[in-house]
């Protein structure tokens, strides 16, 4: 098949033992889930339907993946499927749209946004128990709840919202307790813990536009910018050991999978689009998720 005009590769995330990523990408001109082993230089594919499957990310053993996809009648709901692309099962029965799912530390759960409509609704924070299906709403539509991840011990979920008027960070106890993170006049979204809970990975624009990676400590204090990284699609998700976060950059054929450093800001190109003939067009970064970019 012809690689398109243009190419993305997206939302990456790590798996357990942080010798693979998982990410989506467009390159075949339809979105789909592929692994790459990290120095290896082939990707492997995993999923083939039509419609924009996105958002993986990998179960805490390693031996699943779970997903978004509008592949089964247009409304977007999450999928969880091994981590060989078999064995493929829906686990949410929305209409509107689901996506961004991330798994508990134990395996039970997946938290995730959903709205159940993606012009005039909301995005809810919600639950799915994937041994019964058993779904409820963490938040109540009031503001955008949105990009819900995980701490390490499960107790504790971090977010960003505009409920204060304006993208921040929040946590959220396992028992639903708020607690607001961050007070910036700028824009702070798409975080994620480290593996030892005490730091927060965020992108954010307070150093002006494009924006960047940012780390602090789990408690909002002692933000710093790591490099001057413009990343695009994606959360700076921590490496296993905490060594790297994830970021997507602008490569000469489109979106570029990168682990960057924590120490220093160096980045490591890890996915690049495959070679095209002719010009490519490079994909702008986008905000995460605006409502145009989860159509």
């Amino acid at each position: 098949m012809q690689t398109p005009a243009r190419c993305g590769n997206m939302w990456p995330a790590w798996s357990p033992d942080g010798r693979q990523v998982v990410f989506a990408s467009d390159r075949t001109g339809d979105s789909e889930i592929y692994v790459r082993a990290i120095g290896g230089d082939a990707d492997r594919q995993l999923t083939t339907a039509p419609g924009r499957d996105a958002h993986p990310s990998f179960g805490p053993d390693g031996r699943q993946i779970a997903f978004q996809s509008p592949r089964e009648g247009g409304h977007t709901n999450l999928y969880v499927m091994k981590a060989d692309g078999t064995d493929l099962r829906r686990v949410t029965n929305h209409t509107g749209f689901a996506g961004m799912p991330v798994w508990s530390p134990d395996g039970t759960h997946l938290a995730y946004q959903w709205t159940p409509d993606l012009e005039r609704e909301k995005w809810r924070l919600m639950m799915v128990t994937l041994s019964t299906g058993d779904v409820w709403q963490l938040t109540d539509g009031a503001a955008n709840d949105q990009v819900i991840n995980w701490g390490p011990t499960g107790r504790l979920l971090v977010f960003h919202s505009d409920r204060d008027g304006r993208n921040q960070l929040f946590t959220m106890t396992n028992r639903g307790a708020v607690t607001r993170l961050t007070t910036t006049d700028s824009d702070d979204r798409s975080s994620a813990f480290s593996p030892d809970g005490r730091q927060i990975a965020f992108m954010s624009d307070r150093d002006g536009p494009p924006h960047g990676i940012y780390i602090m400590n789990a408690d909002g204090t002692g933000a710093r910018r790591l490099g001057r990284l413009a990343p695009g699609h994606g959360v700076p998700f921590f490496s296993p050991d905490g060594q790297f976060v994830l970021a997507t950059l602008q490569g000469a054929g489109g979106q570029d999978i990168h682990r960057v450093r924590v120490t220093d800001g160096q980045s490591e190109r890890l996915v690049s689009c495959p070679a095209a003939s002719g010009e490519l067009q490079v994909q702008p970064p986008c905000r995460e998720p605006a409502r145009s970019d989860l159509r």
